[in-house]
Parts: structure tokens; sequence; C-alpha cells
């Protein structure tokens, strides 16, 4: 069995009305071949429900395994990694500042956990923003800016990544977004993006250069990169390269599950120093 030291959220079966959303996934085409889960992914003070595939039977049924051996990697991506938490919570903060200034998204009382993350009441803050979500996984990031009104592409080489995260920004937002089934890691994605959302893909040496080019030929005039990862060796050296390139911020947040806690680097990186003061500010917070 692949040990993918495996961050799970919690996550509750298919089995009450009160899962209405479990059950119409059950319906899509892609979704419906694994078995489903309702997760419930803390941002700070809101929570965001998702529908996820039980991470623990995909990799118990080897469906996966054909690709690795073909020389894919391993299924990383039906799981929920504590960066891609960490960058959800990070938007939100940020978002939630730009809606209702100076109100912070933590500031007040917590929301039940059984309640799903909401529009704000004031203003959609990033309506109109191209957003890339790139190497998404199950695209925790990309729902959250889809909930504050940007138009998110979500970028992975794996088809099926792309159909969860996909119905979930549909589902959260009652928009459609764009998909672009690539390999990241050799090929380039297609248009230009006022926010590129990098979480924890800078794990390989090798995916360096490749994200530097994303950067480089994706990021719109002023534009703002976010990357999170739990302080990986390999990531320090990608960030050294793209500091090289354009301004950067640095904070911290831990993300916490139960008995877990992980330290996870969010950096904020832009030419512009508007942008860069705006969406490093709350990680002074």
């Amino acid at each position: 069995m692949l040990a993918l030291g495996l961050f799970l959220f919690r996550e509750q079966p298919l089995a009450s009305p009160s899962m209405a959303s479990v059950a119409e996934a059950a319906k899509h085409p892609v979704l419906r071949r694994f078995v489903l889960r309702k997760c419930i992914v803390q941002v700070g003070g809101r929570c965001l429900a998702l529908v996820v595939p039980d991470a623990r039977d995909w990799i118990r049924r080897g469906d996966w395994t054909a690709e690795r051996l073909r020389g894919g990697e391993p299924p990383y991506w039906v799981q929920i990694w504590p960066a891609a938490t960490a960058m959800a919570r990070h938007l939100t903060r940020v978002a939630s500042g730009l809606a209702d200034p100076p109100r912070s998204a933590e500031s007040g009382p917590a929301v039940a956990a059984e309640a799903p993350l909401r529009q704000p009441k004031v203003g959609l803050p990033l309506a109109g923003m191209q957003v890339l979500d790139l190497g998404c996984g199950l695209g925790v990031p990309g729902c959250v800016a889809s909930l504050f009104g940007g138009q998110v592409t979500f970028a992975d080489q794996s088809s099926d990544a792309l159909a969860f995260a996909s119905w979930n920004a549909l589902q959260l937002s009652g928009q459609q977004h764009l998909q672009q089934q690539l390999d990241w890691a050799r090929q380039v994605t297609r248009g230009r993006f006022d926010l590129m959302l990098l979480a924890d893909v800078s794990y390989h040496a090798k995916h360096h250069a490749p994200l530097l080019e994303h950067v480089a030929n994706g990021l719109a005039p002023g534009g703002v990169v976010l990357h999170s990862d739990p302080f990986r060796s390999a990531s320090t050296k990608f960030l050294t390269e793209l500091s090289a390139r354009l301004p950067t911020t640095q904070g911290e947040l831990v993300i916490r599950e139960g008995s877990n806690a992980t330290r996870v680097r969010v950096v904020v990186a832009s030419a512009s120093a508007v942008a860069l003061q705006t969406w490093s500010r709350s990680l002074a917070s």
C-alpha cells in the first residue's frame, strides 16, 4: 500500500438527508466512481463544506497503480493537504478584509462546523480577477477564490481531480469555472492571471523551472503569486529563486486537525508594491 502520509480532515459518510450535496455528487459521471465523503475544512472562523473521495478507499483499490507504473506520481490529489488549507485560510482573510474593512475573516464568532462558507454580504472582492489554481488537486484554494468572485482556472494532470475541484466550486459559488488538464511540470497553462495559487507544488527540484515559467508567462502585470508549503527544503530553494524575480513577503500559519499541527509557510510575491502590501497584511495578524 502506498504511504501518502495522509492528513485527513473530518469526513462523514453518506448517511443523512443533511448531506444532499453528496447525493448530488453521486450522480456525476466521474465523481460517482469514488466512495464519497463530505469534508468540513476550517478556514479561520468559517468552514468550507466539500465533497471529496474517500482517500483510504481509493488507495486500497489501487486503480491509480497503472499510471504510477508508467512513471506518474502517486495519487496525492485525493487528499486535502495542510498547505492547501493554509492558503484557503489566507485567501479568506484577505478577501474578507477587502469586502468589509477593517473586519477580518476571523474577527467575529466562529460559525458552526456544519455551516458552509457563504459569499460575503458586502460585494465580491475578487470579482473580475482571473485566478489560476495550479496543480489544484481537490482545489480548496480555488474554491475559496470562486466564492469571493474570482474566475478560476483549475489546472491539473488528473482529470478526476479537475472534476472534483470544478464540481465543488460550482456548488459553492454557483459559477462555472475553467479546467485545463495538463502536466504542468512540462506544459504551460494558457492565459494571463491576476492571482496564481501554488499550494505545495514545489516539493521536487524538477518542478522549480516549470513553476517559474508559469509565473513569467502567465502572471498579469501587477498580479500576485501565493505559495504555501510545510517548510520543505526543496520549496525553500524554489522560493529563493522566486524572490530573485519578484519582491516577496512571508508569514506562517498553523493548521490543526485533532492532535496534528502543521506549520505552513505562506509567501506572497508581486511586482506591485500595493498588491504585495494588500495580500501580505493578514500574515502579520
